[in-house]
């Protein structure tokens, strides 16, 4: 009777093994059909939990009866009941978003910021013509401590967090372009890196097309726009070179962008190379790379000794899309002044093509057999270049630089004997991290007047192809003495 009992028991224990745990097998996918990986999957009232591989499949021990959770950023979260251990097809839909577009008003003072800082210009968010959506640091850091573009999430209308970036506006999954990032002036494709949200001052997102002027077709997909307090509070530092008279209206001021205010320009600087130079910065800084380019061809008609000349017509080639024009451009200025080009100058020419060769993979698009020396290019991660350009090459500027441990980096720029002194290139190591300081230092006994531009290439030689931060400081009859020019944080 015992050994009846056992066998029944036994019969009973496997009869019911399904009731007990099993795996089940499936797939996730997102309404457009496509496999989502990263999806987090959960037996309600269980800690732990898995996720989807890269092609949406997932499997776990489950048993009759439990609830599994499917949860997905920007996305609706979806249960199912398990009621049999067949495989499964799970379709997530994207989160609806029941908020109004529109523009920029805010009814927050005290909240919402006034200004964001972008690479090419200050946004008075209260008078933007366009769509788009401001954030204070307050605001995400009620949110969200996770992450600034969790943050978002429900915040933006059609706002959607996927595992390769953020999708701001619903064009058809095939036809989908990811916003790009923009945070305190560098440039980040597809998932920024993290930022701790106590840093965070304001935040600025143009999902539409308004965002392309000055990132050119990276940012067909929409703008997010990141400012943190350490970067607002330096740029409002810099400000303060209106008090030492390096500032000069032209190089902000809102310029017209039509042929006949273009006309108008040319036609009053009385082919003046600063008042032209100025006026090709300015429109450099407010996006518009075609004026720019027309105006830098004139100054290269005018002055066709300087490298600068040169170099100002390919980089703006470069800015406005025409890699292989700008290229081709170096190539000529190398032919043309091969018997009379300095070493700085040569040397310089030569790194301009290299972060074309290497940033912009031109290797598989030109003719020429071009041997880089940068291998391998990890050796070079995170190297800056700098670019000093000055404009009066018989005044003496000297230039220093002090890095985070205080050593000190000093050049000269002008000298009524050496005619390769207008220009200096500079690289410093961005792993070494916190600020470094930027300064000149007047060493006539005369006022001086003349201007002086700063390129900085953060990661020079990255594919990420993110567009050089210009400065650009005009000395007005400057004293004898030193004066700040800017901080670079890393």
């Amino acid at each position: 009777m015992l050994k009846l009992k056992f066998i029944l028991a036994l019969f009973f224990l496997f009869s019911n093994w399904n009731t007990f745990s099993q795996e089940i097998t499936g797939i996730v996918y997102s309404e457009n059909k496509i496999p989502l990986s990263d999806v987090n999957i959960k037996i309600r009232g269980q800690s732990k939990g898995i996720k989807s591989d890269q092609n949406g499949q997932f499997s776990l021990i489950s048993k009759k009866g439990d609830l599994l959770v499917f949860s997905y950023i920007g996305m609706g979260t979806k249960k199912i009941r398990i009621k049999n251990f067949n495989p499964i097809k799970i379709i997530l839909r994207s989160k609806a978003n029941v908020l109004k577009e529109v523009e920029i008003k805010s009814t927050n003072k005290k909240n919402k910021p006034k200004t964001i800082i972008s690479r090419f210009r200050e946004i008075e968010v209260d008078k933007v013509g366009y769509t788009a959506y401001s954030f204070s640091g307050e605001d995400i850091r009620s949110y969200s401590n996770i992450g600034i573009a969790e943050a978002l999430v429900g915040r933006v209308p059609n706002f959607q967090l996927t595992s390769e970036g953020v999708i701001l506006r619903s064009r058809g999954f095939n036809n989908q372009q990811y916003a790009l990032w923009e945070i305190d002036g560098i440039v980040f494709s597809g998932i920024p890196p993290y930022i701790n949200p106590s840093t965070i001052e304001n935040v600025f997102v143009v999902p539409s097309a308004s965002a392309t002027v000055g990132y050119g077709k990276r940012a067909g997909g929409g703008l997010i726009v990141v400012n943190t307090t350490r970067y607002k509070a330096n740029y409002e530092n810099k400000k303060q070179l209106k008090q030492l008279n390096f500032f000069s209206k032209e190089s902000k001021g809102n310029l017209p962008n039509t042929e006949e205010g273009l006309y108008e320009i040319v036609n009053s600087s009385d082919n003046d190379l600063n008042k032209l130079k100025l006026a090709a910065y300015a429109y450099q800084k407010q996006g518009n790379a075609v004026f720019a380019l027309r105006l830098y061809r004139l100054i290269l008609s005018l002055d066709q000794s300087k490298t600068k000349s040169y170099r100002n017509v390919a980089e703006s080639m470069k800015e406005s899309g025409q890699l292989i024009n700008a290229w081709d451009f170096y190539l000529n200025y190398l032919n043309i002044k091969k018997d009379e080009i300095d070493d700085i100058s040569l040397k310089i020419i030569f790194n301009d093509m290299e972060h074309l060769y290497h940033a912009y993979e031109l290797k598989n698009e030109i003719r020429e057999n071009f041997i880089t020396s940068k291998k391998p290019i990890s050796d070079f991660k995170n190297q800056v270049r700098l670019i000093f350009e000055w404009t009066v090459p018989n005044e003496t500027l000297r230039v220093e630089i002090i890095n985070p441990n205080e050593q000190r980096i000093k050049f000269q720029l002008g000298s009524s004997e050496q005619k390769d002194r207008f220009i200096e290139e500079v690289f410093i190591d961005g792993n070494l991290l916190g600020k470094w300081k930027l300064n000149a230092t007047i060493l006539g006994d005369k006022p001086l007047k003349g201007n002086l531009k700063v390129t900085i290439y953060r990661d020079w030689l990255s594919t990420q192809k993110m567009l050089p931060l210009k400065r650009f400081f005009y000395f007005t009859e400057a004293d004898q003495g030193s004066y700040k020019l800017l901080d670079i944080f890393f």
